[in-house]
């Protein structure tokens, strides 16, 4: 039998494995890189440069703290009739968080001479449950102006608190006196609420060691 080859359809005699992928050569990467070697010097030492330029364009900045120790008053007790008022538990968190209120931040700046609400803000408390004691921070563009106002809202603090318990003893002071006011002579009673207005007293002559 003869066998017929068709003009059209010519017999492939190539190899039939793919072609290999051709990838980048990372010789050429290096060879580019060889050849900006210059820029790429000058970006490196522009760009530390920059940043050292432009770092000492900002305003610098100074921090200061200041530690004090609070005692419990008359602020952090409830002063009724017939409670011992000689100690108090300390809640140091609400004591810290009376750095960022108004009244202390002015009461520091009238001890620095300074315009009311003008150090609003500038100081932060935070607080140590377990040692009872509580740190308060000031940010200012020196280390002298920044202790300044740390210690002042220090003192802040104390005199703001002590005048608080002052007040509230004293409202507890005229409410045993009205109850005294009221028994007669050699009344049992007496003598307990005598203890109670003795105890006030001595309480609120300790109001100005509230903090340390």
């Amino acid at each position: 039998m003869k066998t017929h080859r068709h003009p059209g359809n010519p017999a492939y005699t190539g190899s039939m494995a793919d072609s290999p992928h051709q990838g980048p050569d990372p010789r050429e990467f290096f060879r580019l890189l060889w050849r900006r070697k210059a820029v790429i010097v000058l970006c490196l030492a522009l760009i530390p440069l920059a940043v050292y330029a432009y770092s000492e364009r900002l305003a610098k900045t100074y921090e200061a703290t200041t530690t004090i120790s609070v005692q419990g008053t008359a602020t952090d007790a409830s002063l009724y009739l017939g409670e011992d008022v000689s100690t108090g538990s300390v809640n140091t968190a609400q004591i810290a968080a009376l750095i960022g209120t108004d009244a202390v931040a002015d009461q520091a700046a009238r001890r620095l001479g300074e315009p009311q609400g003008s150090l609003r803000g500038a100081a932060t408390g935070t607080h140590d449950e377990t040692t009872n004691f509580i740190t308060v921070t000031a940010a200012a563009a020196s280390g002298e102006r920044a202790a300044d106002i740390a210690n002042a809202f220090a003192q802040a603090l104390k005199l703001t608190r002590g005048r608080a318990g002052v007040a509230r003893i004293d409202v507890a002071i005229r409410n045993v006196q009205k109850e005294l006011d009221k028994l007669e002579p050699g009344d049992v009673e007496q003598t307990q609420l005598s203890q109670q207005m003795q105890a006030l007293r001595t309480l609120r002559a300790a109001q100005s060691e509230n903090v340390q």
